[in-house]
């Protein structure tokens, strides 16, 4: 088993959705610079009848949502959507371009999430006596009063929301740049025997941003953390070679 697959467990086990849909999702040659092939379904990876909504979520995230989108869904059932606010549209008929800076967005959403949630608690407080509240708690019920188990999980505090921005614009930027990576990435793995189909995890990783940096301390197109780099790369004081995105690749196809 080669040491990309252990080297992203931890990414298997809280993302195995986003995983299944770009290794699924993104079966396009290294060397084809048209991405109308992006969408091309590969044969090894199939997606379970489970895992379906899931996967069409993001599907939607990464390819129908520009990066002005943000999608307020349910947290643990993402395709239970409550609403979407696309702030291109807003501030292109509001005439007010200061809603396209992200730092504006995000206080926007917070405040719109800090309301949606008092709705919950309204449910959760007085059940289905909530929807003569407002719209906002009418919102709420129209998503959730598809099925007796997502009622119930509204009405008894359970439902968690939260606030999804769009990824198309980025994605799309991404796999443009991820044609000038793919033909080399693709051989590295070929020569160790390892699919190249996981060449597209640098997508999940890292958008193919050699200079990404996570939360938590990985680091580069692969996101190594610095600890398990060192097994196979050069890192220290002076030189970091989870940011070069070739030598890295070899590291995670060995």
């Amino acid at each position: 088993m080669s040491r990309i697959i252990g080297a992203n467990i931890l990414l298997v086990t809280l993302r195995p959705t986003l995983v299944m849909l770009c290794l699924s999702l993104l079966w396009f040659p290294g060397q084809n610079r048209h991405l109308h092939a992006v969408t091309k379904i590969s044969p090894i990876f199939q997606v379970s009848p489970e895992l379906k909504p899931r996967v069409d979520f993001w599907q939607n995230i990464f390819l129908r949502y520009g990066d002005n989108t943000f999608v307020i869904h349910d947290r643990d059932y993402p395709w239970i959507v409550i609403d979407y606010v696309f702030f291109a549209q807003i501030a292109r008929s509001k005439n007010k371009p200061h809603l396209l800076n992200r730092k504006q967005q995000q206080l926007i959403m917070e405040r719109y999430l800090k309301r949606l949630n008092r709705g919950l608690k309204r449910f959760a407080k007085n059940h289905t006596k909530a929807l003569s509240h407002h719209k906002i708690e009418r919102k709420i019920f129209t998503a959730y009063h598809t099925s007796p188990e997502l009622l119930d999980r509204l009405i008894t505090g359970q439902a968690v929301i939260r606030a999804q921005r769009g990824l198309a614009d980025s994605f799309l930027y991404a796999a443009r740049q991820a044609q000038d990576y793919l033909p080399y990435f693709e051989r590295e793995f070929r020569e160790v025997g390892t699919p190249i189909e996981l060449t597209r995890l640098a997508f999940v990783e890292s958008m193919f941003n050699p200079r990404a940096i996570s939360k938590v301390g990985a680091s580069g197109m692969w996101q190594f953390m610095r600890a398990t780099a060192q097994h196979y790369l050069q890192v220290n004081k002076n030189i970091d070679e989870r940011h070069s995105p070739f030598k890295a690749a070899r590291a995670a196809a060995t």
